[in-house]
């Protein structure tokens, strides 16, 4: 943790102009651990919180979403892109379980319910939704997996 944390103060201390208020930098932090049909995540919550205060302290304007469902999930991620538009810099943290099933990746919300690779498309996010949302809409997109 102390080193993602450190790694993200690093990447965006390079990035950064000599005004830092001038710039305008958005994230979104998500923290899943009390899964419905999965097994509990016992630090997730905590590191996503962490994460949360740390770009707080560096400027960044934070959207933190705890055990969100599959519906909350994706309209935090669509108010990402929303947000990300004309950004400085735009930041998406994921901590809790995830899959990867045929090179597709795939985050899971609190109430996934995941009994074969046909219920994705309908319980878990496509990893791809969240580039789509982020990509070419800030100067500097920047995507955490803690999964």
């Amino acid at each position: 943790m102390v080193r993602l944390l450190v790694l993200i103060g690093l990447t965006l201390i390079s990035l950064s102009d000599s005004s830092a208020a001038a710039s305008r930098r958005v994230a979104l932090v998500v923290g899943v651990g009390e899964y419905a049909h999965a097994p509990a995540l016992a630090n997730t919550l905590n590191d996503a919180r962490d994460v949360a205060a740390a770009l707080t302290r560096l400027q960044f304007d934070v959207d933190l979403v705890i055990n969100p469902d599959r519906a909350a999930l994706e309209k935090a991620v669509r108010r990402l892109g929303q947000r990300s538009r004309g950004a400085d810099a735009s930041l998406f943290y994921f901590s809790g379980h995830a899959l990867e099933v045929q090179r597709v990746n795939w985050l899971l919300p609190v109430s996934a319910d995941v009994k074969s690779d046909d219920d994705l498309r309908f319980e878990a996010l496509d990893l791809t939704a969240v580039l789509e949302q982020i990509e070419s809409k800030a100067h500097v997109s920047l995507l955490f997996l803690d999964a």
